[in-house]
C-alpha cells in the first residue's frame, strides 16, 4: 500500500489516543482497560467481533507500549542530569541527626519533634541508580519483545502506521543507550521516598508487566483483505476510546471528591462493572447495558426477545439519582441530532434524572441539510463558551425538572505536553457537582 492511501488518525484522534494512554498508567490499578472494552464492544455505531476488538486492543497495547518507553527514558533523563551534576548532599528527616542540621526545615517539623538534615548517604554512586538501571533493562527488553510480537500481529498491513510512530524505534535506542550508563543493580520494591525519577521508571516498568503479562489477544491474526484491519483499528478507537476517555474523566473526578473506585467482582451485582464507596455511600457505573429499570414491556409477540431491544446507555451512574451519558465521537451535526434524539428516547425508557450527551465539537462549514442539523450548528456555537456546555430543561407530568445536558470534550483542545486535562475534566466536574452537589454547585 502506498503512503498515499495510508489511514491515520487526526490530530484530535492522536490527542484523543495520547490522553488515554496518561490515563491508561494513571489508573492501572482500577481500570482493566481490556475487559472495560470488550464491555463497550457491541453497539449501535459499531458491533465489534471478537477479531475487530483484537485488533483494536493490540493497537492500543502498540501504542502504550510507545508511551511507556517515553516514560521510561524521560525518567532516564532526569536520573543522568541528577548523577552528571554530582548532587554529594540530600535532603533528609528523623527524630535524631545524622548529618548537618537543616535549619530552615527543622522550625517548620522542630514542633513534631522531627529535625531536618544534610545527608552525604545518596550521592553521585547512590543505590537507587543502580535499581534503576535494572528498571531500564528490564523494560527496553520488554517493550522491544512486545513490538516485534505485534509487528508480526500486523505484518502485510499498514495498520501501525496509522498512530505515526515515527521516533519508536529511536527513543528505544536511546533508552538501551541510558540503560547500559547505569551499573547493574536489582529491582526492588517502590518506596514513597524514591526520586522522582525512580518513580516514573517503576510506574512504565509496572505498566508494561500487566501488559505483557496478561497475553490477552496477541495471537495468530485470521488474515483479512488488505486494509480492513486498519479500518478496524480506526474505527474502534475513535468510537471506544471515546467512551473510556469519558469513563476516565468520571473517575478522575469520583477520586477526587474523595470515593474509592474498584472493579465489581463477577456475581457481587447484577448490572454493574464498577463501585465507587465513599463511607456508606455507593455509586454504581455501567456500560454498554441494558438497565434493569427499563419500562419497556413488550415488543409484539417478541417476548423471549425484548432484552435486545432495551437502550443500552454508553456510561450510566446510578446513586439514588440515576445518571446516563451518551457518547458521540463526531464532528456531523447529523450525526450529534441523531445523538440528542436517542437520548430523549432514554428520557422516556428510563427516566433517568439526568442524562449527558457529550461530543467532541462540530468542524462543518457545510451548510445543514435539515432545520435538525442548522439548530445543531447553532446549539454548537453556544455551546463553545466558558461553560462548554448547555441544560435542557423539561418538566414531567407530576412536576419534576429532568435536564439533558450537551457538553463538548474535545481531546484536542488542551496543548500537547505536561498538561493536566484540566478543561474537559471542569466540563465534567460542573455537571456533576449540579447533580450530585445541587446546593453547593
Amino acid at each position: 500500500m502506498q503512503e498515499k492511501n495510508v489511514k491515520k488518525l487526526t490530530r484530535r484522534d492522536l490527542a484523543l489516543l495520547k490522553k488515554v494512554g496518561r490515563y491508561y498508567l494513571q489508573f492501572k490499578r482500577i481500570v482493566d482497560l481490556e475487559r472495560l472494552l470488550k464491555q463497550m464492544s457491541g453497539n449501535v455505531e459499531y458491533d465489534a467481533d471478537k477479531e475487530s476488538l483484537a485488533h483494536a486492543i493490540n493497537g492500543l497495547h502498540y501504542y502504550i507500549s510507545y508511551v511507556i518507553t517515553k516514560t521510561a527514558l524521560k525518567a532516564a533523563e532526569m536520573a543522568w542530569r541528577e548523577k552528571f551534576t554530582e548532587r554529594e548532599f540530600s535532603n533528609d528527616f528523623g527524630g535524631e541527626t545524622y548529618g548537618e542540621l537543616d535549619i530552615p526545615r527543622t522550625i517548620v517539623t522542630y514542633p513534631y519533634r522531627v529535625y531536618s538534615f544534610y545527608t552525604i548517604e545518596r550521592g553521585t554512586d547512590a543505590p537507587e541508580f543502580a535499581v534503576l538501571g535494572a528498571l531500564l533493562r528490564e523494560i527496553y527488553t520488554g517493550v522491544k519483545g512486545l513490538k516485534e510480537q505485534l509487528e508480526g500481529y500486523y505484518k502485510d498491513t499498514d495498520a501501525l502506521r496509522i498512530f505515526d510512530l515515527k521516533n519508536f524505534d529511536k527513543y528505544l535506542r536511546q533508552l538501551k543507550d541510558y540503560s547500559e550508563k547505569f551499573r547493574k543493580g536489582k529491582i526492588r520494591a517502590p518506596s514513597r521516598r524514591d526520586p522522582m525519577w525512580l518513580r516514573r521508571a517503576f510506574h512504565a516498568y509496572e505498566t508494561l508487566n500487566s501488559i505483557v503479562e496478561k497475553r490477552v489477544t496477541v495471537g495468530k491474526r485470521i488474515k483479512k483483505a488488505k486494509g480492513e484491519t486498519d479500518k478496524e483499528i480506526l474505527t474502534m478507537l475513535r468510537w471506544k476510546l471515546y467512551e473510556v476517555y469519558v469513563f476516565y474523566l468520571i473517575v478522575r473526578y469520583l477520586r477526587r471528591e474523595g470515593y474509592r473506585v474498584r472493579r465489581v467482582k463477577r456475581g457481587e451485582h447484577d448490572y454493574s462493572s464498577y463501585m465507587a464507596e465513599k463511607g456508606k455511600e455507593k455509586l454504581f457505573l455501567t456500560f454498554n447495558v441494558p438497565l434493569h429499570f427499563s419500562s419497556l414491556e413488550g415488543v409484539g409477540d417478541l417476548e423471549k426477545e425484548i432484552e435486545k431491544f432495551k437502550g443500552r446507555p454508553d456510561i450510566s451512574l446510578i446513586n439514588g439519582k440515576r445518571i446516563i451519558f451518551e457518547c458521540k465521537y463526531s464532528s456531523l451535526p447529523s450525526y450529534i441530532t441523531q445523538g440528542r434524539f436517542k437520548v430523549m428516547a432514554y428520557m422516556y425508557e428510563y427516566e433517568p434524572d439526568v442524562v449527558v450527551l457529550v461530543y467532541p465539537g462540530l468542524e462543518t462549514k457545510a451548510r445543514p441539510d435539515t432545520s435538525d442539523d442548522e439548530a445543531i450548528i447553532d446549539l454548537d456555537s453556544r455551546i463553545k463558551g466558558n461553560k462548554r456546555y448547555i441544560d435542557f430543561r423539561f418538566r414531567t407530568k407530576g412536576g419534576a425538572i429532568k435536564k439533558v445536558y450537551v457538553a463538548i470534550l474535545d481531546p484536542e483542545l488542551e496543548p500537547e505536553g505536561e498538561e493536566k486535562d484540566n478543561v474537559n475534566f471542569q466540563v465534567i466536574k460542573s455537571i456533576l457537582d449540579e447533580v450530585l452537589k445541587p446546593h453547593q454547585s
